[in-house]
């Protein structure tokens, strides 16, 4: 199966969120790539990945703009929850829906959201100047300078 590249014009010019989802790209061309024998591995990492990145997302949101925030919890849901009914296939070896979902329809709606919500919030931190910790420290703590 063939590797997905990185777009340019998912970049929100926040280091921080952009790493996040460059994160969530890499994993979701790893389970494009993966055989039958990986895949159920590579969509559970997979998975955790979305988890921790929309959980980071909605910490920032929170302090940020709450009334956006409802927005953010919203599709994180329906996002996960796809994820997670696919999931009981995946882990009973029916890989089809796994793949449709890693292949074309998770891409799809990242490429949406990156373009929306999290623009929003890009646009945010922008405007009022706020300053988020470095991924490396894995903390949700923001100062606004």
């Amino acid at each position: 199966m063939s590797q997905m590249n990185w777009p340019a014009e998912m970049e929100t010019g926040i280091a921080i969120l952009d790493e996040l989802h460059c994160d969530l790209f890499e994993s979701m061309s790893e389970a494009t790539s993966a055989t039958d024998e990986h895949f159920a591995d590579c969509y559970s990492t997979l998975i955790r990945k979305v988890k921790y990145a929309l959980i980071k997302e909605e910490q920032w949101m929170e302090k940020i703009d709450p009334v956006l925030l409802k927005m953010y919890r919203e599709q994180h849901a329906r996002v996960l929850c796809a994820l997670h009914n696919a999931h009981r296939k995946v882990l009973g070896k029916d890989f089809d829906l796994g793949r449709k979902i890693v292949k074309d329809l998770l891409p799809q709606w990242y490429a949406i959201h990156v373009s929306t919500l999290d623009m929003a919030l890009a646009i945010a931190i922008q405007v009022n100047d706020i300053q988020l910790l470095d991924s490396t420290s894995k903390s949700s703590e923001i100062y606004i300078v």
